[in-house]
């Protein structure tokens, strides 16, 4: 994604301008006519132009984009104005970055701009997604349910991540152990009790004669691995971010692991269901929510199926033929769309669908988590069983030998 800086007009003939995150220029004009502006000219924003700022600009934790807009929603239902309610907010942030982004938030309210417009001058912030939910309550007039679904979607995308980091905080510790455990074994341990041995000249078994080469291996080229790691890890992270291709490119290599694919593509459905239903239930037409999802949808698969999908409605086709036609979602999901089409019922059908994927998710994490505990630890176990297998063993036929 690139960010632009853009000019554009509303339907009543007012100018406005901004910055968006956008594809290409097709794209953002195509973003701004969801958000009902006409684009007039755009360029590239002068904070693309930094490198570095891409990964050294302090961002806003989703935590306080969740308790922003649940204070808001508060103030709104209890009738405080929006000026108001963005000046108590702006004194109980701790946050130092988010404050200064909802003083200029403020600032733009007071001079007319409108709340949705001046989030979307802040992309990296308050994306499209949000800024959509904020112009159906200001089309509507119905702000404070608008302001409810952003919330409950920010509230379990929240919760979701900070499972996924509970789950994957055990493995990343004991992965990180074996690592440092290995290196500093083989590298500074092992090469003096090696050296020991090799000096009385005997036979070595298959097991220390492997442990001899990585550790003559690790102790000559030590730094220029670590160079080389360091080095790969740089280019895979600065194309991942900056390229085009980079973020499709991540999702294919997310997609194609074993065990962690099949996980990463159900998340990345469950996430389309919530925003789906969120949206929906704030009023949103179904083609404008095919838009955004596959706009928002960080996975490479799904945004081309939703694609699919998308010109299928546009041809005249039910959104439940549209799905099956794709062979990708679940057959349960569909047969309930199905039904909430007919009856008129998408809503409560589309929060049990929620329900069953997000149970059924949980259920593949606990499994996949319960499976990757034991396989750690026989990875260590046996780690360590073959560091003394090949140091000890000839090790005591070199004390037997010198008894004799």
């Amino acid at each position: 994604m690139t960010l632009y800086h853009y000019r554009a007009f509303d339907r009543e003939g007012m100018m406005s301008q901004g910055i968006m995150d956008a594809s290409s220029r097709v794209s953002l004009s195509t973003k701004l006519q969801q958000l009902g502006y006409s684009l007039i000219s755009a360029s590239l924003s002068r904070t693309e132009n930094n490198f570095l700022s891409h990964f050294f600009l302090q961002r806003v934790k989703l935590v306080d984009l969740k308790n922003f807009f649940l204070h808001l929603e508060q103030f709104e239902t209890a009738g405080i104005a929006l000026k108001e309610s963005l000046e108590e907010l702006c004194a109980i942030q701790e946050s130092k970055v988010f404050r200064k982004i909802l003083l200029e938030i403020n600032e733009d309210i007071q001079r007319g701009i409108s709340l949705s417009q001046a989030l979307l001058k802040h992309p990296r912030v308050f994306d499209a997604i949000m800024a959509s939910f904020i112009v159906v309550g200001e089309k509507t007039g119905r702000f404070s349910p608008a302001l409810q679904h952003l919330t409950q979607y920010l509230h379990w995308k929240h919760t979701v991540h900070a499972k996924i980091l509970k789950a994957l905080r055990y493995p990343l510790i004991m992965g990180i152990f074996l690592l440092v455990t290995c290196v500093i074994l083989v590298a500074v341990f092992v090469p003096e009790l090696l050296s020991f041995i090799l000096s009385f000249n005997l036979e070595l078994p298959l097991s220390t004669r492997i442990l001899v080469g990585c550790a003559s291996f690790l102790s000559s080229f030590l730094p220029l691995l670590f160079t080389l790691v360091g080095g790969t890890s740089c280019i895979t992270l600065f194309f991942f971010h900056l390229h085009p291709a980079g973020p499709s490119w991540k999702s294919r290599i997310k997609e194609a692991l074993p065990f962690v694919g099949p996980l990463w593509c159900k998340l990345a459905l469950l996430h389309f269901f919530h925003l789906f239903s969120a949206l929906w239930e704030s009023g949103i037409d179904v083609l404008e929510i095919l838009n955004l999802t596959q706009n928002s949808s960080s996975s490479f698969h799904l945004k081309r199926i939703l694609g699919k999908v998308k010109e299928d409605v546009q041809e005249g086709q039910s959104l439940s033929l549209a799905f099956q036609r794709t062979n990708v979602f679940p057959s349960i999901v569909i047969r309930m769309i199905n039904v909430g089409e007919k009856t008129s019922t998408l809503a409560p059908n589309l929060a049990a669908i929620k329900d069953y994927l997000n149970t059924s998710l949980q259920e593949e994490i606990d499994h996949f988590i319960s499976l990757l505990e034991p396989l750690m630890l026989l990875i260590i176990g046996g780690f360590m069983a073959w560091i003394i297998m090949a140091v000890f063993l000839p090790l005591y036929e070199t004390l037997v030998t010198l008894e004799c």
